[in-house]
This record gives C-alpha cells, structure tokens and sequence, in this order.
C-alpha cells in the first residue's frame, strides 16, 4: 500500500488520477482484512470453516497481487542496480553499507541523484513539436 501511495502521489492528470482510483481499492483492502482481524480477535466473530476459507483466499489474492507488483517492477535486481549507480558516483563498496544518516549532505545528494537514476520515468526520448510551441 506505501507504494501505491508514493505512485498516487507523485503521478498528475489520467495517470495521477488511476493511481488515486487504485490506492482506494488498496486501502478498501487493508481496512477490510484490518476489521475483519479485529473482529476474530475481539472473538465477536467466530471463525467457521467458511470463513477460514474466505479469509485465505483473500490472503492468497492479495499475496498475488503483491507478488505481480513486485515482478512488474523487478525488485529482485532493484539492490543491485542501486549498488551499481551508488558505485558509479563514486560511493566505496563500505559507504554502501554505513547508514544514510552516517553520509555528508554531498553524499546524500549523491544518493538522491542515485534514487532519480533507479527510476525508470515513461518520458519520450525526444520532445515533441508541441513542447517547443505555445
């Protein structure tokens, strides 16, 4: 859900505007699973079989979800893509692993600059007319 919120509030326009749509349904989810916790935990709900079943197959889907978003964004190489960029801008192999609070306001300019590079923005590679004309 964190990044569904980071997505919703850094996108503007139709795109801004899916992201929003989607962090709703995101956060409808957790409050929901969030309520239905409270509520076995309160035992004022009981749980049957039927709703054992329930509760798993909506674990099981949002597992999925996660796990696709997780994929889409290749987050398997995201650490090493980042330690490749932080390398690149002059980190050491041991500024990698101090915490960022140990780093210089120089060095942690590097890192926003590395955090910028990670991304991968959907921008065209060349402007277009209408960027030139107004």
């Amino acid at each position: 859900m964190e990044s569904a919120q980071k997505i919703a509030a850094k996108r503007s326009g139709t795109r801004g505007s899916d992201a929003r749509k989607q962090l709703l349904v995101c956060e409808k989810q957790v409050a929901d699973i969030e309520a239905e916790l409270t509520s076995v935990k309160d035992k004022s709900t009981e749980m049957t079989p039927e709703l054992t079943a329930a509760t798993h197959a909506t674990a099981n889907e949002l597992l999925l979800d996660i796990q696709s978003t997780l994929e889409a964004i290749n987050a398997e190489a995201t650490e090493s893509n980042a330690r490749v960029i932080l390398l690149g801008l002059g980190f050491s192999s041991e500024q990698l692993d101090n915490p960022y609070s140990a780093l210089s306001g120089g060095w942690r300019s590097r890192c926003t600059l590395a955090g910028a590079l990670l991304q991968k923005p959907d921008l065209t590679s060349q402007p277009t007319i209408s960027t030139f004309h107004r």
